[in-house]
C-alpha cells in the first residue's frame, strides 16, 4: 500500500491527472486526491499507514501472565483455561483467538 501511495505522488508530479492516476493504480479519483492532499500536508510520512487502523486486539501483551497462569492451571482443558482468561480480562474470547495468541507467545519465548 505504501508503495502504491508513493506511486500516486510520483505520477502526479509527472503531470498526470487524478483520474488517469486512478486508472493506473486501481483507485478512484477521490482516493488519489486524498493521498495527494495528505502528502502535501504531512510529507512522505503522511503516506504511511497510521497506528490505530484496523481491528483492535482482544489479547494484549499485558495479558501474557494471565494466559500463562490459566494454561498452567488447566493444562489439559483449553476450554476451561479460556473461561478463566475471559473472567480475568473481562472480554469474550474465541478458541481460535486464544490458539493464535498462544502460538505468538510460544514463538517469542522460543527465539
Amino acid at each position: 500500500m505504501y508503495r502504491k501511495r508513493c506511486q500516486i505522488v510520483l505520477l502526479k508530479l509527472e503531470g498526470y491527472k487524478s483520474k488517469e492516476i486512478g486508472l493506473i493504480v486501481g483507485s478512484c479519483e477521490m482516493s488519489v486526491n486524498n493521498w495527494i492532499n495528505r502528502f502535501e500536508s504531512k510529507g512522505i510520512l503522511g503516506l504511511q499507514t497510521q497506528a490505530g487502523q484496523g481491528r483492535k486486539r482482544i489479547l494484549q501483551e499485558s495479558d501474557i501472565s494471565v494466559v500463562r497462569a490459566a494454561i498452567e492451571q488447566e493444562r489439559q482443558r483449553l476450554s476451561q483455561a479460556q473461561k478463566i482468561i475471559e473472567q480475568n480480562i473481562g472480554k469474550p474470547l474465541s478458541r481460535a483467538t486464544l490458539t493464535r495468541f498462544l502460538k505468538v507467545i510460544t514463538a517469542v519465548t522460543n527465539e
